[in-house]
């Protein structure tokens, strides 16, 4: 507006308004958001046709629209700056009409926005998975040093973890477990052919106990241990509470399994205890995520937050969870300063050591839907279905 004019964008052109009616149509059949009238001049931001210039000064033949100054472009706003005027574009800022760039956005660093499993290994490079896009490892220097690796076979991600004692990188998909080596080089490939109980690995645990190595593989049929060039697994009918095993943690050199029906307290490959809402104070029996921290087990849940487990049984509730939370499958960190966990539409949820009492975190997150956690250095990287955050803790 001028004062004697007003102008307004429509998906199907301009109007002009004077005194309250309707005084020409302008633009006609371009879809302006943005206007900005400067020396004599209605600038129109489009959506796929970039800027045009119109002359508003009065002649006759009537003014018409002037050529794009950003070709197809997508012009989200118009903004003076002083005496500048400003394009704001998807990937950049730049001034009009020199179309000289003020700020561009750095090429992107990620192959996709949906994370599912997020690892830094012993080199400070940043493994990230996908839902549907296999995964990048991104290491220091930007995008230009970031790999993307993806197949047929490394699609769907829903774990990754590092054995500190190998170098090794676990990565469990839909399809298979891969181990790679520090070159990023496949080493082994587990599935149900070679002696996984199921080719759909949802979590992965390496351990070292009393000079043993073994790697405990969950998926949806049960549980598959991993010693010695052997394979062998073990499902409800041996007594694991739910053949559907979420996640996996150890506590005090001891196997946890989380399901959708429970959870089971496993020693040397037997079950030792089972616990679900019928013999314990669970609220949910389906288990998302486990880590431990200060000698505490957490547990995430699909329907009651974050619970604790104490040992002899004792599982206590949070009353920050007293409605219904999800905790996303595997979204759960833990360091010095925190407990972390990712809820499916409430944020970052947060336990700071010390206190009993969670609280959420929304503002700054490309999403409140909160599907991977890690810490690193300092760091903690929130990964959501709309791409990744790095927060100095």
């Amino acid at each position: 507006t001028n004062g004697m004019s007003v102008w307004v964008g429509t998906p199907l052109g301009v109007a002009e308004f004077s005194g309250g009616h309707v005084r020409r149509k302008l633009a006609e059949g371009i879809f302006a958001q943005s206007l900005v009238v400067k020396d004599q001049t209605l600038w129109i931001g489009t959506l796929d046709e970039g800027i045009m210039p119109l002359d508003l000064v009065p002649r006759r033949p009537r003014p018409a629209v002037g050529h794009s100054e950003a070709g197809n472009e997508n012009v989200v706003s118009l903004v003076e700056q002083g005496d500048d005027l400003l394009a704001v574009t998807p990937s950049s800022i730049e001034t009009v009409p020199a179309r000289q760039p003020v700020v561009q956005r750095e090429a992107a660093m990620l192959a996709a926005s949906h994370i599912t499993a997020i690892q830094a290994d012993d080199h400070d490079r940043l493994w990230v998975g996908y839902f549907d896009r296999g995964l990048d490892v991104l290491s220091p220097g930007g995008a230009a040093h970031t790999v993307h690796l993806e197949n047929e076979r490394l699609f769907c991600v829903n774990r990754i973890r590092q054995d500190i004692a190998g170098g090794v990188i676990a990565v469990a998909t839909a399809n298979g477990l891969l181990l790679f080596d520090s070159s990023l080089h496949v080493r082994q490939i587990l599935d149900r052919k070679n002696g996984l109980i199921s080719s759909h690995v949802t979590d992965v645990l390496f351990r070292h106990d009393g000079g043993r190595d073994s790697l405990v593989v969950a998926t949806p049929a049960g549980l598959s241990f991993v010693e010695g060039g052997t394979i062998s697994s073990l499902y409800a009918f041996e007594g694991l509470v739910n053949n559907h095993v979420y996640t996996l943690a150890e506590w005090k050199n001891e196997l946890f399994a989380g399901t959708l029906g429970g959870f089971s307290w496993l020693k040397d490959g037997l079950v030792q205890a089972s616990f679900s809402t019928a013999n314990s104070k669970l609220r949910q029996n389906w288990i998302t995520a486990s880590a431990v921290a200060h000698d505490d087990l957490y547990l995430g849940t699909y329907g009651s937050g974050v619970v604790k487990w104490t040992g002899q049984g004792n599982i206590e509730s949070f009353r920050d969870f007293g409605g219904r939370v999800e905790i996303n499958p595997n979204a759960l960190a833990v360091s010095d300063r925190a407990v972390y966990a990712g809820t499916a539409g409430q944020g970052l949820a947060v336990l700071p050591v010390g206190s009993e009492r969670w609280h959420f975190v929304r503002d700054g997150l490309p999403s409140e839907n909160v599907t991977a956690l890690h810490v690193h250095a300092g760091y903690l990287y929130v990964g959501t279905d709309n791409g990744l955050v790095r927060v100095v803790e």
